[in-house]
């Protein structure tokens, strides 16, 4: 069942019922204390989103989740801020909380993310992006840095830096290194017309 309304400013509201299988072949892990087997999957749950309009300077945008999860419950909420400073610069974030629930075997858990992005253009042939993230489920801290220069039309050089900071360096022995992983990569792409 999908219900959505659309407010004449371009804000729109969403209402989803989904009913989700999944046959999972191995098992997982959705966060620390919490674990899912093998096996069929049935899970039915009920999801809200607001997605804000393009025009104002300031938007909020979100979404509520909740129902089943493979065997648990899943209760979810995340909320979508953005700041339209001008035509050069965006700054947004995404902070989502949920909540883990496998009452026939007793696990619970708490996760937690939150992500900041930035999108600076200098000139509409240079611009810069930025994607800083933390999470509580995989003890790490990213950053994903991107820098583009149009040489031409369907001419971009790139320069991206990732970097991978370990947030829990004592989960195991001997501690792990502060840097989980970094990495420069640069690549020139070229679009060819038909």
């Amino acid at each position: 069942m999908h219900l959505a309304y659309e407010k004449a400013g371009g804000t729109l509201w969403d209402l989803t019922l989904t009913r989700q299988q999944d046959d999972l072949v191995s098992g997982f892990t959705p966060a620390s204390g919490t674990s899912v087997g093998p096996g069929r999957y049935r899970a039915d749950y009920l999801k809200l989103a607001l997605t804000a309009s393009a025009g104002p300077r300031v938007a909020l945008g979100g979404a509520l989740r909740a129902g089943g999860y493979y065997d648990g419950t899943l209760y979810s909420l995340a909320l979508s801020p953005e700041w339209r400073a001008s035509v050069h610069l965006r700054l947004s974030a995404d902070l989502e909380l949920d909540r883990i629930e496998f009452a026939t075997r007793d696990q619970r858990e708490w996760s937690r993310l939150v992500r900041l992005r930035a999108i600076a253009s200098a000139t509409p042939r240079l611009s810069l992006s930025a994607v800083i993230q933390a999470s509580n489920v995989s003890e790490l801290a990213t950053a994903n840095l991107r820098l583009r220069y149009n040489l031409g039309e369907g001419h971009d050089l790139w320069v991206v830096y990732n970097y991978h900071l370990n947030l829990d360096r004592d989960r195991m022995a001997p501690s792990a290194p502060e840097t989980a992983r970094a990495g420069l990569l640069i690549k020139y792409s070229k679009s060819f017309g038909t």
